[in-house]
């Protein structure tokens, strides 16, 4: 495996594609994302114990912690209730994660089975976890929070071994997901996915 993925709470993520960027709906250049900023220190990593993937928690105050998944609530209308649970035993991969704007929440792709992942939010000090995806798919982008953090967008496959990629939304209180696209066909090699800064839009590249 390579290093361990990091994520710093604190640190502006500002990835948006200059050369090809559109909107869902439209909107002026002044509306372009620069991705979310979090006033907290807290680094959160994922590294490997043994064969399983292992959330850390760094607040450079104490000592680093690690974060115990023991299963996650999972409201979302038709998920399969035949996909192992949110638990270290069976976390085949974690990542990427992305703190919510406010740094009180984490989104984070969990990889559970072969040909599948889905989207987990937690507190932001790993508790209560919640799916917030359909499980039965593959998630290929990092989770985008929008402002108000009662939103998150990103891309899933629809078909089978992470084919036919669209993006997606989940409204977190009402843990509903609603297709934005059909036929996108997003490359997880060179895409990314973000709100507009006033969350009426999403920028794909």
């Amino acid at each position: 495996m390579s290093g361990p993925t990091r994520t710093l709470a604190g640190a502006a993520v500002r990835r948006v594609a200059a050369l090809s960027c559109a909107a869902l709906c439209a909107c002026s250049d002044e509306d372009a994302p620069a991705g979310p900023t979090q006033p907290r220190d807290v680094v959160a990593s994922v590294e490997y114990v043994g064969s399983r993937a292992a959330l850390f928690l760094d607040t450079g105050t104490a000592p680093r912690r690690r974060v115990t998944f023991t299963g996650a609530t999972d409201q979302i209308p038709g998920n399969s209730p035949f996909v192992p649970s949110f638990s270290d035993a069976n976390l085949l991969a974690l990542g990427p994660l992305s703190w919510s704007p406010s740094g009180r929440a984490l989104a984070m792709v969990a990889t559970l089975a072969n040909d599948q992942s889905e989207v987990i939010v937690t507190a932001d000090d790993g508790s209560a976890p919640r799916v917030a995806s359909v499980n039965t798919q593959v998630i290929l982008s990092t989770p985008d929070w929008s402002p108000d953090e009662s939103r998150l967008v990103y891309a899933m496959s629809t078909g089978i071994q992470a084919t036919a990629v669209d993006l997606f939304l989940t409204e977190l209180g009402a843990s509903r997901v609603q297709r934005l696209t059909t036929g996108l066909n997003y490359s997880q090699a060179s895409g990314t996915v973000r709100f507009s800064i006033d969350g009426r839009s999403v920028f794909y590249a």
